[in-house]
């Protein structure tokens, strides 16, 4: 399955669980899931390392267009510059 498919499906069945359940806060539906040990997986890192890197690649182009340099762009996502570099070139 697509890493991202996963992702989705996940937040979907966290969403439903919300709405189902509107009295438990979001630790409670990880633990009902068990999703604190879906987190500590590969897959589910990786997921979150894909949608960490999509949304920079759209952030980091349009902030510069704003006018913000990296360095200050780096300071206010608390990255490393080199992290922020990485996607100027995609402008």
């Amino acid at each position: 399955m697509d890493v991202a498919i996963q992702r989705n499906l996940i937040e979907l069945i966290e969403t439903i669980f919300v709405y189902k359940f509107p009295k438990l806060n979001s630790q409670k539906v990880e633990r009902m899931l068990g999703l604190g040990d879906l987190k500590q997986t590969r897959v589910y890192q990786e997921a979150r390392e894909e949608g960490r890197e999509e949304t920079l690649s759209k952030m980091v182009p349009k902030l510069l267009k704003r006018g913000m340099t990296i360095e200050q762009i780096a300071e206010d996502l608390e990255m490393p510059v080199e992290t922020i570099q990485r996607f100027v070139s995609q402008e």
